[in-house]
């Protein structure tokens, strides 16, 4: 019985260790960088560049690459959220649970674009915007991506896995995989 409650004690000690880190990282996001920065990972300088990674991630069939491309749940907490005029609700107590759905819609996202178009040579054709970009603070959420493709044949076709593409001070990355 002792040696379950020291468990039990080195669990909430770990615990709270790992909230103290957490706490303490979130706190050097302020939510500002210097022009040209960006504090997204595995951003890209363009929506076509951004696109062009994927494709090269799908044609690769590597799924680690094509996750990486996506933001990522930190990101999506610690960078995203605290800009949405929605966290400045006090009375608003769901955004961690809409980063883990978030999360989970990418799994599924990244499995499903695998399967679909994994080991195809598709060449970006163009990426563009049809609905009206969100400013958020210092971030942009450009909408409605459409990106069309050619394959080898030089068959043209929409791309239909692209979400909402997030800007950082010029740098862009994909909000999303869409299942």
């Amino acid at each position: 019985m002792a040696a379950a409650n020291g468990v039990e004690v080195m669990q909430n000690q770990l615990t709270r260790y790992f909230v103290a880190a957490l706490a303490i990282a979130l706190a050097g996001c302020s939510g500002k960088s210097t022009p040209g920065e960006t504090r997204l990972t595995y951003a890209s300088a363009s929506p076509e560049d951004a696109c062009r990674r994927v494709l090269a991630a799908l044609a690769a069939e590597d799924a680690a690459t094509l996750d990486s491309l996506r933001l990522t749940r930190f990101e999506h907490d610690s960078i995203l959220v605290p800009q949405l005029p929605i966290a400045q609700n006090p009375e608003t107590t769901d955004l961690m649970f809409a980063g883990y759905l978030h999360q989970q819609n990418n799994v599924k996202g990244v499995r499903r674009a695998l399967a679909d178009y994994g080991g195809l040579q598709l060449h970006l054709v163009e990426v563009k915007f049809t609905e009206p970009e969100n400013r958020y603070g210092t971030l942009i959420v450009h909408r409605g991506t459409r990106v069309l493709v050619s394959d080898p044949s030089g068959t043209e076709f929409e791309l239909p896995i692209f979400g909402s593409m997030l800007e950082d001070n010029g740098n862009y990355k994909l909000v999303s995989i869409q299942d």
